[in-house]
């Protein structure tokens, strides 16, 4: 287990010095992925239409996603949270702080009618719905809907 307390603002990102808390452990069946993020961190994860992203920054959002995720959710993990984003940084992002939680992502694709995106989140039995400026006008009717908080990302940029 990764029982070194690190402080997320040694991730060496612009994004770490806003978030308060420390990473001390993962999730277990993620714990290889992060802590071997962190044995890379200034090193390339993701190249997209957006810019190249490092394990850090990568990492750092994520984590921010998460706290900004945690008010709406109970204090259990486990918890299911579907997200829509397009297929760039943003993507990993989402999943990764619903992993980062001990939560499952349920990820939705941007083809699919509003029927269908209401009916995987509704089966799925979601906590809460993650998505992007350009998908949020879709989601907030569904969310509406089923009485789930939505929480959009903030821009595209890596920043």
């Amino acid at each position: 287990m990764f029982n070194e307390s690190l402080p997320v603002s040694r991730l060496r990102s612009p994004f770490a010095k806003n978030v308060q808390r420390k990473l001390t452990s993962f999730p277990p069946p993620f714990e290889s992925l992060f802590s071997r993020c962190l044995a890379h961190n200034d090193r390339t994860a993701i190249v997209d239409n957006i810019g190249s992203h490092s394990y850090a920054n990568v990492l750092a959002r994520s984590a921010l996603l998460k706290a900004k995720l945690e008010p709406f959710l109970e204090e259990k993990s486990q918890q299911r949270i579907a997200f829509l984003c397009p297929n760039d940084s943003r993507y990993v992002v989402a999943q990764w702080a619903c992993w980062l939680g001990g939560n499952v992502a349920v990820p939705l694709y941007r083809e699919h009618p509003k029927p269908i995106l209401e009916y995987y989140i509704r089966d799925s039995k979601s906590s809460a719905i993650v998505t992007v400026e350009e998908y949020a006008d879709r989601l907030k009717p569904i969310s509406k809907d089923l009485d789930l908080p939505v929480v959009v990302m903030d821009s595209k940029s890596p920043g």
